[in-house]
């Protein structure tokens, strides 16, 4: 380069010339100087006239140049050069950068004009005095890859060369006018937008500059004016910005942060709102030094990082002022308001006093390390908002975030710096000197201030003021606050405390690795405490003891709840006790005294310290054993209690002076753990106590005393008054039992043992301890008689109390029958009467103890059924013996009892220490003990269970007795068994009865076997779907013996043996729901068989659901119900049978004494219903129907007795008529062995009346028809019988008919036909009337008259005198009508 060429030729010129020789260089100078100004107007003519003016000849050699040098295809329209002045000028039009895969230029410049600068010849590079850019378009994009190219060539970006930036502001002037660059990212943003340059201009001196932008952005719809005016450093480069020197303003409006933060890739990760912009900033080097600015944003959003919260306002108006001083930048808020920004836009703004931030400018990529802000006036929460947006260190940002502070700082001034040891740098092991050295100062006036410990030690506090001056080695608090909370944790018991006044100076200072605190004449107030203290603490050093001196006084408190303010350096299970033990009261003037290590608090014997605690206190409820667990029984509340609680050292005093439970008076109680600090602490309790036995055993049955023994408090009452002295050692940690020593002096008091009978009138003083109770001279009345309880003679270790007393069968039967819970029957309570005398011995040992007691009962009496019966005067002993085991691991059974009556009645039992009980009771023979529940076990030769029942039924409540039992009830686990020779049940003997039965949870399961009764059957008692309970399973065999006959029908001559009922009448509530199977049912003689009966019992309606009977003989379907009498509704029963007859003779002969019947098949429909139950029914209130159709049969001999098939409904007369069982004045009417076709009928029944006008019979020689009624409530008849032969009326005919026996006298119509009717016509008619017994038969003549005509007058129903319609036959037409169907008829009389 020429510069170089000249600059080097000069100075070596210089160098070479001699001393002494001025005058000859000067000459040599003017010739050297006269050469150069020859050499430059000889340049410049050749430049103007023969250079320069071939430029614009050489056009495309410009353009080859051009593009050789920027590697780029460059093109221009034209070009002229000219001269202004002495400076080359020249004129461009439609220069062009041209790139072979696009059409469109990335460099297009309509018009370019300006001068050249003859240093462009001493540089040899452009350098021009002035140029202008007019209409240029300019492409740059960055690709894929990151690598930016601007009008088509490739930048190869160096952070420190600065060539391009130099070379810029070398020039005089540029402008630039009408410019627009086109940009496209194609690397992150896939960017592609365009930036209108409306004008822009630099002025460059040697080192002064300045310039200004206008242009049009895609982010504003406004122009944004920049404005430079700076210098660069002497020695420095100008295309340096860090050395710059001067002043940057700008105007921006409408700026949208969002469309910026979408189209360009910033370190932000939230960026949103308009901003409006003015102002101005002064540069020294890279670092701001003074300015101002003005700042107006809407929906402003800033959020630095993801994980941070953002920086959001609705409107933001700001005046800043920015300086540095002493090398710390400032940033003042002249004014700053703000809109929240989700306020509305109509909200009025929120204004901010003046602050001042300062900080120190970090390292590249540093954090700031020394920071400071100071504020007339600020709120804590909108400095920690600003503060969280600043680069500030991780540690501080976590600490602003965590305090959640709030509240006022007046007059703040807060200094912080963090600095690194000058010693660090030394290489010296472990690092000794590498820690930072932290500094700060701060200083302020707190008005209602809240914030949250950031750790443990440091308290959480809430409307704290006052006055704060502190630096990192000491501090001072002045504190005056009202409505403080505080949180601290490891100096009050309560961490959280609520003060509705708080005053005094706290301060603090740094001592020799640790931290002493004072606090002077505090003062803390609310609603629960007035309290007074001096404290000094000291915070040891590491491996040394804190110290803590502390004096408070209790100007008031409320008891309940003092121990909240009680410090935490005092024994923590002091402060756990007292928390617990009192739920209200007052104390007033108490203190505190507490000096030496907090850590040895209650400073037991063996180490240093003092503590004294009073707290005088009344109007108090007071637990005494606060601390044990609910499971192991609670000391209720004392109430109204006075007294003081007083703590020396280790030992813990409360003495009550007067205290109350419920109406029990408590005096001079003292309460005491002698020491604190023992491993296994107890509370040792005395005092007196009167009042009322009932409240006084509540109390000790809620007690660990009462849960320790549950069945004592379960089952013991006590009432009356009570006078009784206690002392108790109550353990509260480890496992001992609680020591219980309490003298009762009862004055006549009423003692009660479950449901056992109470003592009456209890006098005398009895000791009650953990081990055994004592009597002294202790009477009562007990079941009707006197019970003494009086020493005996005892030995070491065994101490005898002698028992005696009467029974007295009146009181109990009085008392049982009061008790409502008791589950006695009242008929066996009737039938006790007379007395009974006992008397026995009581022993207590280290065994437990032994009771023995024998009764005498010959003068006690049983009017019950054996084997309960007992006469008065008989002689009967008893005894019982009861033993009681103490309680322990190794005792599996905790009491066992044995005992006698006589020689029928045996008792054992235990209470096992799981509290359950078993028992076993025999009756005729002792009976063993079973795994759990009760045994009951009958050995008997004979045993009356009708009687029983009967007995039982006269004293049985008049109260509903299907009462369904409740869910809850507690079930007992029974087992009964029973072995009877002969057991009366049901009016009927059962032989040989052996029964097992056992109750699981509700259910009965029951298995019987005998000759005549076997199977297994189950019992539900009553439940809401079986009100009357539930009877399910399936017999074997079931063999219903003949009922037992009444003795006085017996004792007749001859008379016929009739069953008698002995049972008491039932209603249908007593008949359970049944679901049973009977393989074999036999009912006396008659063989049943295959029998399955179901039906279901509701209240007051036994409904038979199923009923089904299968034999050879047939098969029977039997449904109905019995509905029993409610209100005015009477008791009825109705049920149907539908029977399938396959041999009606065995039938028959099954339910009667002879066989009138043999063969027949067919079917015997009935509906019938009457008033009264199934077994004894109403018979004249008997209605319904009955058909019956037989077939093929044959009619046999009969006698009185026969045909008694429907002998349950007493239709007796049905069936005698049905088989002709007429005998009386007309005789048989049917010989043995007549066969007959078919039988069918049809019956009315009403008002006990069974009317038919359909009893056909069809014989192979006759017909039988008959009508009329039979009376079955009063067991008679009216009937009328008419024979229609099947032979025609001639000679041949008649012969045959007199020679056939069937038609004959005997075997048809008898003796009287035989004399009367041979020589008439072939039809006979006959009126029976009269008794089932004793009936009478009136033979009619053809026109239905009695032959007799002195009959006449005793015939009741004169309407049977009217000719019957002879019966069809299967093949004959209907017979003519009867000659004497007006005859006059009359009803019965």
């Amino acid at each position: 380069m020429l510069v170089n060429i000249i600059r080097t030729r000069l100075q070596s010129v210089l160098q070479k010339r001699p001393p002494g020789s001025g005058g000859r260089w000067r000459k040599r100078a003017l010739i050297l100087a006269g050469i150069a100004v020859a050499f430059f107007v000889l340049g410049h003519l050749g430049v103007r006239f023969v250079l320069w003016p071939q430029i614009e000849k050489s056009k495309s050699t410009i353009e080859r140049l051009m593009s050789a040098r920027l590697g780029a295809n460059v093109t221009m329209d034209d070009v002229q050069v000219s001269w202004t002045g002495i400076r080359p000028s020249f004129a461009i039009q439609g220069l062009r950068f041209n790139s072979a895969g696009n059409s469109t230029p990335p460099l297009l410049i309509e018009d370019i004009s300006g001068q050249l600068s003859w240093l462009s010849f001493y540089y040899l590079a452009p350098y021009f005095h002035e140029i202008t850019i007019d209409r240029a378009q300019l492409y740059a994009q960055r690709d894929v890859k990151g690598i930016v190219s601007i009008a088509g060539i490739p930048i190869q970006g160096d952070a420190n060369n600065f060539s391009t930036g130099n070379w810029l502001l070398a020039q005089n002037n540029i402008r630039v006018n009408n410019a627009k660059i086109y940009w496209e990212d194609q690397q992150s943003r896939r960017l592609k937008t365009a930036i209108d340059i409306q004008s822009f201009y630099l002025i460059n001196g040697i080192r002064s500059h300045e310039g200004q932008l206008i242009t049009q952005t895609p982010w504003s719809p406004s122009p944004i004016k920049l404005e430079a005016d700076f210098v660069h450093h002497l020695g420095g480069q100008a295309g340096n910005w860090r050395d710059w020197i001067g002043t940057i303003s700008w105007d921006l409006t409408e700026l949208k942060l969002s469309q910026i933060s979408k189209d360009l890739s910033l370190p932000i990760h939230e960026l949103g709102g308009k901003v409006n912009s003015k102002g101005s900033l002064k540069l020294d080097g890279s670092n701001a030094n003074g300015g101002q600015m003005s700042l107006t944003a809407d929906q402003l959003i800033v959020q630095l990082n993801k994980d941070e919260d953002p920086l959001e306002f609705g409107r933001l108006e700001t005046e800043l002022i920015q300086d540095t001083d002493g090398g710390l930048n400032s940033l003042t808020t002249k004014t700053l308001a703000w809109r929240n920004i989700d306020s509305p836009q109509t909200a009025p703004l929120e204004k901010l006093s003046p602050i001042t931030f300062r900080w120190r400018p970090p390292k590249e990529g540093g954090e700031i390390k020394e920071f400071g802000f100071s504020s007339p006036k600020i709120q804590l929460e909108d400095i920690a908002l600003f503060a969280l947006n600043l680069p500030l260190p991780k540690k501080i940002h976590q600490w602003i975030k965590l305090s959640e502070a709030d509240g006022e700082l007046q007059n703040v001034d807060m200094n912080w710096s963090e600095s690194q040891s000058a010693l660090s740098a030394l290489p010296i092991p472990g690092n000794w000197f590498s820690s930072n050295k932290l500094d700060f100062t701060i200083s302020a006036k707190l008005s209602d201030v809240s914030f949250t410990g950031v750790n443990k030690s440091m308290p959480s506090v809430a409307n704290l003021s006052g006055n704060l001056v502190s630096n990192q080695k000491q501090g001072n608090f002045t504190l005056d606050s009202r409505n403080l909370e505080l949180e601290m944790s490891d100096f009050l018991s309560d961490s959280e405390i609520q003060l509705d006044r708080a005053k005094g100076e706290i301060s603090w200072s740094k001592q020799k690795g640790g931290w002493l605190i004072n606090a002077k004449k505090l003062q803390l107030s609310n609603s629960e405490i007035t309290t007074n203290f001096d404290l000094n603490y000291l915070i040891g050093a590491a491996k040394q003891p804190d110290q803590i001196t502390l004096d408070m006084e209790f100007v008031k408190a409320k008891l309940a709840t003092a121990h909240r303010y009680l410090p935490v350096g005092m024994d923590k299970d002091s402060r756990l006790y007292l928390s617990k033990a009192f739920e209200s009261g007052e104390i007033q003037n108490g203190s505190l005294h507490i000096k030496g290590d907090p850590n040895q608090a209650p400073y037991p014997a063996g180490t240093v310290g003092e503590l004294n605690l009073n707290l005088p206190f009344s109007k108090a409820s007071f637990k005494p054993v606060p601390l044990l667990p609910k499971s192991q029984g609670v000391w209720s509340a004392l109430n109204n209690v006075s007294g003081s609680i007083t703590m020396k050292q280790a030992a813990l005093n409360i003495d009550v002076d007067k205290a109350s439970y419920k109406k029990v008076a408590i005096t001079k109680v003292k309460a005491q753990i002698p020491d604190l600090s023992a491993k296994n602490l107890a509370l040792l309790i005395n005092g007196s106590i009167e009042g009322d036995g009932s409240e006084i055993l509540e109390y000790v049955f809620a007690s660990p005393v009462g849960i320790a023994q549950a069945n004592l408090a379960k089952n013991l009452s006590l009432k009356g008054p009570v006078n009784m002295g206690i002392d108790l050692k109550i353990p509260l940690s480890g496992g001992d039992d609680v020591n219980f020593d309490a003298k009762m002096n009862l004055p006549g008091n009423q003692v009660q043992w479950g449901q056992i009978p109470p003592l009456e009138n209890l006098k005398g003083k009895v000791r009650i301890t953990e081990v055994n109770p004592e009597f002294d001279s202790v009477t009562a009345n007990f079941l009707g008689g006197v019970l003494k309880i009086a020493s005996a003679p005892s030995s070491p270790g065994n101490t005898s109390f002698s028992i005696g007393g009467d029974i007295n069968a009146s009181f109990i039967k009085d008392y049982i029958s009061g008790n409502l819970k008791s589950r006695a029957h009242p008929a066996l309570l009737t039938a006790m009467s007379g007395t009974a005398k006992y008397e026995g011995l009581i022993n207590f040992n280290k065994a437990g103890s032994q009771t023995k007691l024998n009764f005498d009962l010959r003068n006690w009496a049983s009017s019950a059924p054996s084997p309960a019966k007992k006469l008065a005067g008989t002689p009967m002993l008893g005894e019982l013996s009861l033993k009681i085991y103490p309680a322990s691991k190794n005792n599996l059974i905790r009491a066992d009892w044995s005992g006698k009556l006589g020689d029928q009645y045996f008792l054992q039992g235990n209470l096992n220490s799981t509290n359950l009980v078993k028992n076993a009771i025999g009756i005729g023979s002792p009976t063993p003990l079973p795994q759990q529940g009760l045994s009951l076990n009958l050995t008997s030769n004979e045993l009356d269970l009708d009687q029983w029942v009967e007995f039982l039924g006269t004293g049985k409540s008049k109260s509903k007795t299907n009462e369904v039992n409740s869910p809850n009830a507690p079930q007992e686990d029974i087992q009964i068994s029973a072995q009877v020779k002969k057991l009366i049940a049901l009016d009927r003997e059962w032989i040989d009865i052996s029964m097992q039965s056992q109750k699981k949870n509700i259910t009965w399961q029951l298995r019987l076997n005998s000759p005549q009764i076997t199977g297994q059957m189950q019992w539900q008692p009553s439940n809401n779907d079986h009100p009357s309970g539930f009877i399910s399973g399936r017999l074997a065999r079931l063999k219903v013996p003949d009922q037992r006959t009444s003795a006085d029908l017996l004792s007749k001559e001859g008379a016929t043996k009739k069953a008698t009922s002995l049972k008491s009448p039932v209603d249908p509530n007593a008949i359970p729901s049944l679901d049973l199977t009977i393989d074999d049912l036999s009912w006396t003689k008659v063989q049943l068989g295959a029998v399955k009966i179901k039906s279901k019992t509701s209240r007051d309606l036994m409904k038979l659901e199923s009923m089904q009977i299968n034999n050879p003989q047939g098969n029977s379907t039997i449904k109905g119900q019995w509905q029993a009498s409610i209100q005015n509704n009477p008791e009825l029963s109705s049920f149907t049978a539908d029977v399938n007859i396959k041999d009606a003779g065995q039938i028959i002969a099954h339910w009667s004494n002879s066989k009138s019947v043999e063969g027949g098949e067919g079917k015997l429909n009935a509906s019938l219903s009457w008033r009264g139950s199934p077994f004894s029914p109403s018979y004249d209130s008997l209605a319904g129907n009955v058909s019956l159709d037989l077939a093929k049969g044959r009619l046999l001999e009969v006698n009185t007795d026969g045909a008694k098939l429907l002998d349950v409904l007493s239709l007796q007369s049905l069936f005698r008529f049905a088989t002709f069982d007429l005998k009386g004045s007309l005789g048989n009417l049917a010989t043995k062995g007549t066969p007959f076709n078919s039988i069918t009928s049809n019956f009315e029944v009403a008002q006990g009346v069974a009317q038919t006008k359909q009893f056909t019979m069809i014989l192979d020689q006759a017909r039988v028809a008959m009508t009329g009624q039979i009376n079955v409530a009063k067991e008679t008849q009216d009937l009328r019988i008419t024979i229609f032969p099947t032979i025609d009326a001639t000679a041949g005919s008649l012969a045959a008919f007199a020679i056939n026996p069937i038609i004959g006298l005997g075997a048809v119509l008898g003796q009287y036909l035989i004399t009367n009717q041979i020589n008439r016509t072939m039809q006979t008619d006959y009126l029976v009337q009269g008794s089932w017994e004793n009936p009478e038969v009136i033979p009619l003549d053809q026109k239905g008259q009695p032959l007799d005509a002195k009959t006449l007058e005793t015939i009741r129903t004169k309407n049977l005198l009217k000719e019957q319609t002879k019966p069809n036959s299967p093949n004959s037409a209907p017979a003519n009508p009867p000659a004497n169907q007006n005859a006059p008829t009359q009803m019965p009389g």
